[in-house]
C-alpha cells in the first residue's frame, strides 16, 4: 500500500494563491498611514499600537522591549524562506485527500466567477490588499457553505505551523528557543537492528513466523516467538530513528507519524495522530503507561463474551508487561513527545525488539506489505506469507537527500503471519488479501479529544520538564457504563498550541501568541460509546469516516468546562474557548479569592454549555477497534485467539482487535493482548 507524495499536485500557482491567503493568517502589521504605504502590511496607528503594548506589558512577567514588540509584529512571515519552505514541506506531506480539496478549491477562486463567489470582489484575491485578504477568511468562519471555513481553518493549520516553527522573534520572545538551545542530553546507544537489504531482483524469504509492524504489538510477539526458539523476522513501512536523531527536528517531526501527521477523518472533524516509524507508537507515547480499566475488561467479558479479560491469566500478561517496561508511579526523565533521546523509555525500539534480535529475530524496515498470500486448504484459506515493497533508506541521512533510493517487490514466505500495523492499516491488509468480513474496516474508536488553553499570570513554560505527571479521571465513568471525560496535559509544542489558539484577526493572533510562556494547554479525552469505519483511498492510504455522535461530544463538552473550572480555581487570567463563537473568559482576581460559584464565572459557564462545541478542534492519538475480537465472524475479524475467522495460521495483534475503545493510553492493553496471542501461537507450532 504505497501513498503518494502529493507536492506534484500543487503547480506554483496553487502556491501562489495560498501564500496569498497565509499571508492574511500572520500578516505584517505596522504603524502607519495605509493610504501612503505598501499594500502588503495592516495598519494601525500609534495609539492602536500603544494600546496593544500596555496590554502586552499587562499579560507577561518578563514581555518584549516596545522596539521588539514593533519588529515582532512588522515581520511578515510569507517574506521568509523558511517559513514559505515549511509551508511547501507540509503541502507535500498532507494527506492526499485534504490536498485534493484544497487544489479544487483554489482552481475555483483562481477563476473569475469563483474568484468573485468566493470572495464577493471582481478584483482577483491575489492583487487585493492583506486587509481586504484578511476579511475574506474573516467571512468564511461565517459562511453558511461548510466548504469555506473548512478550507479556511486547514489554510489557518498550515501557516500557523509553519511560521510557529520558523519565525525566530516568535521562538526568541517565548523563550523556547533557549530550551531548544539547551534540552540536549547524553543520547543513548544506537541498537544495531543490522537491517535486511536487498538488490534490484525480486526477493524470495521463508522464515517460521511474518510479523507486519514493529510497534507494541509486533514487538512482543517478536520477542516471545523468537524466544521460543522459531525464525522470526519482523516488517515495517517506515524506518528507524537513531537516539542521536530524537527528539526529531521541526522540520522532520512528520516523519514519526503516518501522513506525516496530517491525517483528517474525511469530515475533518478529527485530526489523527498514529505513530508511523521502527518501533511504532511506542516511540512517541507520552509516557502514560494505564492498565485496561476493570470495568472495561468487565464490558468485553459481559456485553462480548470475551471471557479471558476478567481471568488472573490476563491480568498477569499487564503485569508482565508493565514491569518489562519498568512502569512505576513516578515519572520519566529526559521524556519528550517526539522521541526520547536517552532511551529512558521502554518502547519497542529500545526493549522488545532488541530483546527478539538477541534471541535471533530478524528486521527490515522500509517494507510496506501489500496483501497477505494464502493457499486454499478445503476450502480454507491458509495464511502463508506475504507481499509487498521494500523501499531502502537513503544514505548517511536515511530518509532525507537525493540519494536514488532502490525499490523492489519482497515475498516472505512464513508459516504464520501476524498483522501488526494498527487500527488504520491492518484492515486495509485484509481488504486487499481478499478478505470480505463486514466487520473489516468497521467498529473504529478513535478516543477523540477537545483541547483548552488557560493562560495564567506567571511565566510558565509549560514546555520544560516532564510530560505528563497528573490527570483526572473523576468524571470517567459519568454514565456508569464507562464513558465520560478525562482529563489530560497536552504537548506545548508551539505547533500543536498554536493550532489550538483561536484566530479572529492576524493583529489578535500574534499578539495572543505572545502569551505562549504563560499558557497551559490540557485535553478533554473520551471513551468514545460511537464509533467510525477505515476504507482504502485510491492512492492507497487510510480514508477514515468517523464524526464524533452527540452522546461523545457532550462528554468531550463536560471535560473542557471541567477543565475550565480546575484553571479558574488554580488562577488562570484568561480561559482560551475552544470554539470562535464563544468570548475567551478573563479575570484579575487572586487565586486565593477565586470559587466556582463566583458570578461571573457562573455566567460564562453557562453561556458555554448554550454554545455548540461542535467546531472545536479535536484529536485522536489512539485507534482502536477496526478488526474486533468476537466470539463469531458475524460480531467481528478475529477470535479470542488472536486468529482470523474463516482463515488459518493469520493472526492480529495490535489496537484494532480491541472490543470497543480502551478509554486509556492503549499500550499496556495492546501488548497484554499480543503476549496472549503469541503464547498461544508458540503453544500451536
Amino acid at each position: 500500500m504505497l501513498t503518494k507524495n502529493t507536492d506534484g499536485a500543487f503547480t506554483e500557482a496553487h502556491f501562489e494563491a495560498m501564500f496569498a491567503l497565509i499571508d492574511a493568517v500572520i500578516p505584517s502589521v505596522v504603524v502607519g498611514d495605509s493610504q501612503t504605504t505598501s499594500q502588503h502590511s495592516i495598519y494601525i496607528s500609534e495609539d492602536e499600537f500603544n494600546n496593544k503594548y500596555i496590554q502586552v506589558q499587562g499579560n507577561m512577567e518578563h514581555p518584549p522591549s516596545s522596539e521588539e514588540f514593533r519588529e515582532y509584529l512588522a515581520t511578515r512571515p510569507v517574506d521568509g524562506p523558511k517559513f514559505k519552505k515549511a509551508v511547501r514541506k507540509t503541502v507535500a506531506d498532507l494527506h492526499p485527500v485534504p490536498v485534493k480539496q484544497l487544489r479544487k478549491v483554489l482552481d475555483f477562486m483562481m477563476t473569475r466567477l469563483g474568484n468573485l463567489i468566493s470572495t464577493g470582489y471582481r478584483t482577483p484575491f491575489t492583487e487585493q490588499p492583506v486587509s481586504v485578504r484578511e476579511a475574506i477568511l474573516q467571512s468564511w468562519q461565517e459562511a453558511w457553505v461548510l466548504i469555506w471555513p473548512m478550507v479556511g481553518d486547514i489554510l489557518a493549520a498550515i501557516g500557523r505551523a509553519a511560521w510557529s516553527t520558523t519565525d525566530p522573534l516568535l521562538l526568541k520572545l517565548s523563550g523556547y528557543q533557549d530550551y531548544l538551545e539547551n534540552r540536549s542530553a547524553q543520547a543513548g546507544p544506537m541498537i544495531d537492528e543490522n537491517f535486511m537489504k536487498f538488490d534490484n531482483s525480486i526477493e524470495y524469504i521463508e522464515t517460521d513466523v511474518i510479523i507486519v509492524g514493529s510497534g507494541g504489538g509486533g514487538g512482543v510477539c517478536a520477542k516471545i516467538l523468537a524466544e521460543a526458539g522459531h525464525q522470526v523476522i519482523v516488517v515495517d513501512k517506515s524506518y528507524y530513528f537513531p537516539p542521536e536523531r530524537l527528539p526529531t527536528a521541526f522540520e522532520d517531526t512528520g516523519l514519526l507519524f503516518d501522513a506525516r501527521d496530517s491525517l483528517l477523518t474525511v469530515d475533518g472533524s478529527v485530526m489523527i495522530n498514529a505513530g508511523s516509524s521502527w518501533g511504532g507508537d511506542g516511540t512517541v507515547n507520552r509516557s502514560a503507561i494505564i492498565k485496561t480499566p476493570d470495568q472495561v475488561r468487565l464490558e468485553w467479558a459481559d456485553e462480548h463474551g470475551l471471557e479471558l479479560f476478567t481471568t488472573s491469566y490476563f491480568e498477569a500478561c499487564l503485569d508482565r508487561v508493565c514491569e518489562a517496561m519498568g512502569v512505576r508511579d513516578s515519572y520519566t526523565k529526559q521524556n519528550d513527545d517526539f522521541g526520547c533521546q536517552t532511551g529512558t523509555k521502554q518502547v519497542p525500539s529500545v526493549s522488545w525488539l532488541p530483546a527478539a534480535a538477541k534471541a535471533g529475530a530478524q528486521f527490515m524496515e522500509g517494507f510496506d506489505v501489500s496483501k497477505v498470500l494464502f493457499n486454499d486448504d478445503n476450502g480454507s484459506q491458509r495464511a502463508i506469507g506475504v507481499v509487498g515493497i521494500w523501499t531502502s533508506p537513503n544514505k548517511g541521512s536515511r530518509l532525507h537527500g537525493s540519494t536514488p533510493r532502490t525499490q523492489q517487490k519482497v515475498i516472505i514466505r512464513a508459516k504464520k503471519v501476524i498483522l501488526s500495523s494498527g487500527a488504520l492499516y491492518t484492515p486495509l491488509i485484509l481488504i486487499n488479501s481478499g478478505l470480505k468480513n463486514r466487520n473489516i474496516g468497521n467498529n473504529l474508536h478513535l478516543h477523540p479529544c477537545g483541547g483548552m488553553i488557560a493562560t495564567f499570570e506567571r511565566d510558565i513554560r509549560s514546555w520544560e520538564g516532564e510530560l505528563m505527571t497528573s490527570l483526572v479521571d473523576e468524571f470517567e465513568d459519568t454514565d456508569e457504563k464507562g464513558h465520560g471525560p478525562r482529563v489530560e496535559v497536552l504537548n506545548m509544542l508551539p505547533s500543536i498550541t498554536m493550532a489550538q489558539l483561536q484566530w479572529h484577526s492576524g493583529l489578535q493572533f500574534k499578539v495572543d501568541a505572545l502569551g505562549y510562556r504563560h499558557m497551559s494547554t490540557f485535553l478533554s479525552l473520551v471513551r468514545d460509546r460511537d464509533t467510525g469505519s477505515v476504507y482504502q483511498s485510491t492512492e492507497g492510504n487510510p480514508l477514515v469516516v468517523y464524526t464524533p455522535s452527540k452522546f461523545d461530544h457532550a462528554y468531550i463538552k463536560s471535560g473542557l468546562l471541567a477543565i475550565a473550572k480546575l484553571c479558574y480555581v488554580r488562577g488562570a487570567v484568561e480561559i482560551i474557548s475552544p470554539v470562535r463563537n464563544l468570548s475567551s473568559f478573563k479575570c484579575t482576581i487572586p487565586a486565593k479569592d477565586r470559587n466556582v460559584d463566583d458570578a461571573d464565572f457562573v455566567n460564562w459557564l453557562r453561556l458555554s454549555e448554550k454554545t455548540d462545541f461542535s467546531s472545536a478542534v479535536l484529536i485522536s492519538g489512539h485507534q482502536m477497534g477496526s478488526c474486533r475480537m468476537s466470539t463469531s465472524k458475524e460480531c467481528g475479524v478475529v477470535d479470542e485467539k488472536g486468529a482470523v475467522w474463516e482463515t488459518q495460521d493469520l493472526y492480529i495483534a495490535d489496537a484494532s482487535v480491541f472490543p470497543s475503545a480502551s478509554g486509556v493510553n492503549p499500550m499496556v492493553t495492546i501488548m497484554a493482548i499480543s503476549e496472549h496471542i503469541a503464547r498461544g501461537i508458540a503453544a500451536s507450532m
